[in-house]
């Protein structure tokens, strides 16, 4: 199989019609259309052998090329259950990472701030239901690597700035009450 940096289902694409250009077919059908004349049993043997070897050899790799695709097509894709559990996991996202404002004087910049944010996140939240998934995947848009890595980036940000004193330990305190 071709090796390519990249997308992978570009290289498995130039595999496949490497496959198919290949004219197997055709060349163990003029195999077989001149060894019909032929007497001597043993070449018979050495030439359908042969034959059978390389359509053997090919199906395998026709077999490999479309288990790698449905990978990649099952690595891409999002099932209805999946979806229903996805809006439910970014709604609890938004609550825990994006806590309502508690409305005191002092914290008025940094409501505006975390109201804008989760608007942000609601818009976000209502891409993610069954029909305009199945919609855009069909179109080939890769939700995992569009909103999943961001929004690990994001948790681990979080969970980074939980730890140090600042900006993320003074939020962290507000939402305590402290």
């Amino acid at each position: 199989m071709a090796e390519t940096t990249g997308n992978p289902i570009t290289g498995l694409q130039a595999d496949l019609m490497m496959l198919v250009a290949n004219g197997t077919v055709t060349a163990i059908t003029a195999k077989v259309q001149s060894v019909r004349q032929e007497k001597d049993a043993n070449k018979i043997r050495e030439v359908y052998d042969a034959a059978i070897q390389q359509l053997i050899a090919e199906r395998s790799e026709a077999i490999q090329i479309a288990q790698a695709l449905q990978s990649e097509l099952d690595r891409t894709t999002i099932s209805d259950s999946d979806m229903e559990s996805l809006d439910a996991t970014i709604g609890k996202l938004i609550d825990i990472f994006l806590p309502e404002g508690q409305g005191n004087e002092e914290g008025i910049a940094d409501n505006r701030n975390l109201s804008g944010r989760r608007e942000s996140f609601e818009q976000l939240r209502a891409l993610i239901n069954a029909d305009t998934l199945k919609c855009m995947q069909l179109l080939g848009f890769n939700y995992k690597e569009a909103i999943g890595e961001p929004l690990t980036q994001m948790c681990a940000s979080a969970i980074r700035s939980w730890g140090k004193p600042g900006k993320g330990s003074a939020q962290q305190s507000k939402r305590r009450g402290k």
